[in-house]
């Protein structure tokens, strides 16, 4: 009874060798061969998933926290007449993220001690001198305001005073 057991468990042992190592190498190494058709479908479809994860991380990329070397705008000015007499029209905060995130946009736990979520703002603010409409956008912050540095400037709408010249221009520069 005991080399009936003994027999039993080897040639298990040698058919789970077999089936779960040799077979499953053999078939990777020779399936583009053996069906061609089959190697193209997985080739796509891991192209596919790589292009999927590249276009996540250009998204992520956008939202990401604004890097320390680009300039920060500390004044309010109109786009259209370099005036400072603005009244704020609308504000929005934008959607809040991970300054450290996944690809998903979840937390990264590996940082736990000095993640924290971040949002920017966006202002529309209307000229009092010439009536032009700026767009601001801020840096984001973990307590976005619009009281902080401004990031980018743009103008929305025109002066309807034709009789005012355009000195101001878009931060940054959209120019040439």
């Amino acid at each position: 009874m005991d080399t009936i057991i003994t027999l039993f468990l080897f040639f298990l042992t040698i058919y789970a060798i077999y089936k779960f190592i040799i077979k499953p190498f053999f078939i990777w190494l020779f399936l583009p061969f053996i069906d061609p058709i089959a190697a193209s479908e997985r080739k796509q479809k891991r192209e596919a998933m790589f292009k999927k994860l590249k276009e996540e991380k250009a998204l992520i990329a956008e939202n990401k926290y604004i890097e320390d070397n680009e300039r920060v705008y500390d004044h309010k000015l109109c786009a259209y007449c370099h005036s400072y007499n603005l009244v704020k029209l609308e504000e929005k905060v934008g959607d809040a993220f991970w300054r450290y995130a996944n690809l998903n946009g979840s937390q990264d736990m590996r940082r736990k001690n000095i993640n924290y979520q971040l949002a920017s703002v966006l202002a529309d603010h209307r000229c009092n001198d010439c009536g032009a409409i700026t767009l601001f956008s801020y840096y984001a912050s973990d307590k976005p305001s619009i009281n902080g540095p401004i990031y980018s400037r743009l103008l929305l709408k025109d002066s309807p005073n034709k009789n005012i010249k355009k000195i101001g221009y878009n931060w940054p520069s959209t120019e040439g």
